[in-house]
C-alpha cells in the first residue's frame, strides 16, 4: 500500500507521529527515511494498528480471512511482536560487491547434527560464477534450555544462526515465516535471491546459482514445487477448523521443503506480512502472502520435495532433495554409495576375529565397537535418488 492509502486507513496521525518518534529514538543511525519508510517502521512497532480482516482473489475462488476469528483461535500468532535472541545484521551487507544468494534453512534448537552435517556440505560461503552464497539457520526457542545454552555456543563458532524469542511449535512456524521476512526486509535487501528450506536436505548450491542466474531480471516471480490448491485437513496435525477456513481448498502455494525468493520481493511481501492475520500453517501463510503480493509462481521439477520426485530425481540435476538424514546427506556429497552392505560387513567380522586371535583382546573389543557403529548406521541410509 501506498502513503496515501495508510493515511486513509489510519487518520489517527498522532498516534502514528509518536510511534514513528518513539522508533527513531531506538534507531538513531537511520538519519534520512522516505516518509512511507518511517510509517512502515511505526506500523511495525504496533501490529494492532494494521492487522485487519482481508479478502484475497485468484483466478479461481476468493478467500476470507476474519482477523476476529484468527485472533480468537490464534491469538498469540496475531498479536506478536519480532524479537531476536541471537542476530546476524551484517551477514549481508558482506558481499563484496557480489549478488548474493543467502540460503535460509529452516532448523529447531535440538537439531544439531543436521546442521553441523548441512554446515559439512552445502551450507557453507561459496563463490560461484562470481555469485556470492551464504548460509543462515532460522531458530526459535526451545523447551530445553540446555539447547538454547549449545546453540548461543553454537553461534559464537559459526556466526551463521538467527533465532528469536518465540517458542518453537508446529503453529510458531508461521511467526518464523513472517519475522524472517520482516528481518529481510529491515537487514538485507542486498540479497539477490532467498532459498528457503530445511535442516533435512541436499542442496546443490551449484544448480541453484544457475538456476537463478536465468531469472535476474525476474523480480516477481517466486520458484518451487508448487501446491496447487490444496485439499484442507480437518483433522490430524495439519486440520484448521471450518470456522477459521471454511472453503475446502487452499490458494495455490510453494511447498516448504525449498522455494526461491527474488530480493526485490521482499518489501512487497513485508508490507503484505504486517496486513494479512497469519494463518496457524506456514506453507499455506506464505501463500497467502504471496497472493496479497501479487507475485507470481513457477513450477520446477528439480525442487524434489515430495516423496514420488525424490524417487526419481538425479543429484546432479537437482536443486533440492527434502528428508535426508544427516549421515545420508553426508555419502550423498561426497559422491558415494555408503561404504558398508552387509557382505562387507560379514568380511570386516572374520578379519576382526582372525586379527583379535591372533594379538589382544582389548583389539577384539575394538572391533567390535566399530562393527556396532556401522550396523547403526547401516539400516538408516536410505538411496532417495541415483546418480
Amino acid at each position: 500500500m501506498a502513503w496515501s492509502e495508510y493515511k486513509e486507513l489510519y487518520p489517527d496521525q498522532e498516534s502514528i507521529k509518536q510511534a514513528i518518534l518513539d522508533t527513531r529514538s531506538k534507531n538513531s543511525s537511520y538519519k534520512s527515511w522516505r516518509e512511507s519508510k518511517e510509517l512502515y517502521l511505526a506500523l511495525r512497532a504496533n501490529h494492532s494498528m494494521v492487522r485487519q480482516s482481508i479478502t484475497l482473489t485468484d483466478s479461481n475462488f476468493t478467500y476470507q480471512m476474519n482477523l476476529s476469528q484468527y485472533q480468537l483461535e490464534f491469538p498469540y500468532l496475531q498479536s506478536y511482536h519480532c524479537s531476536l535472541v541471537i542476530d546476524q545484521a551484517g551477514i549481508c551487507k558482506q558481499s563484496w560487491g557480489k549478488p548474493l544468494l543467502l540460503l535460509a534453512i529452516k532448523s529447531h534448537p535440538k537439531s544439531f547434527q543436521r546442521r553441523a552435517a548441512s554446515r559439512q556440505t552445502w551450507a557453507k560461503v561459496w563463490e560461484i560464477d562470481s555469485m556470492l552464497v551464504k548460509s543462515i539457520f532460522l531458530m526459535a526457542m526451545s523447551k530445553n534450555t540446555e539447547h538454547t545454552d549449545l546453540v548461543n555456543e553454537e553461534d559464537m563458532d559459526f556466526h551463521d544462526i538467527l533465532l528469536w524469542d518465540f517458542e518453537e511449535s508446529h503453529h510458531n512456524l508461521s511467526l518464523k515465516e513472517r519475522c524472517f521476512i520482516e528481518w529481510l526486509y529491515h537487514n538485507c535487501q542486498e540479497a539477490e535471491f532467498i532459498f528457503k528450506g530445511d535442516d533435512d536436505e541436499f542442496v546443490n548450491p551449484l544448480s541453484v546459482v544457475r538456476y537463478v542466474s536465468d531469472f535476474v531480471n525476474s523480480s516477481t516471480t517466486v520458484h518451487g514445487h508448487l501446491m496447487v490448491h490444496s485439499e484442507v485437513m480437518r483433522e490430524g496435525k495439519y486440520k484448521v477448523s471450518e470456522t477459521l477456513y471454511p472453503l475446502k481448498k487452499y490458494p495455490t502455494f510453494l511447498s516448504g521443503g525449498g522455494f526461491i525468493i527474488p530480493g526485490d520481493s521482499i518489501p512487497a511481501l513485508y508490507h503484505a506480512s504486517i496486513v494479512l492475520p497469519v494463518f496457524p500453517l506456514d506453507d499455506v501463510y506464505f501463500g497467502f502472502l504471496l497472493l496479497a503480493a501479487n507475485l507470481t509462481y513457477r513450477h520446477d521439477a528439480r525442487f524434489c520435495v515430495s516423496k514420488s520426485s525424490k524417487e526419481n530425481c538425479k543429484f546432479l540435476e537437482t536443486l533440492v532433495v527434502h528428508g535426508m538424514s544427516p549421515y545420508t546427506l553426508l555419502h550423498i556429497w561426497r559422491g558415494s554409495q555408503p561404504p558398508w552392505n552387509w557382505k562387507t560387513v560379514v568380511i570386516f567380522l572374520l578379519l576382526c576375529l582372525l586379527v583379535a586371535t591372533l594379538s589382544s583382546t582389548k583389539l577384539l573389543k575394538q572391533c567390535y565397537n566399530g562393527l556396532l557403529r556401522v550396523l547403526l548406521l547401516l539400516p538408516s541410509y536410505k538411496t532417495h535418488c541415483r546418480f
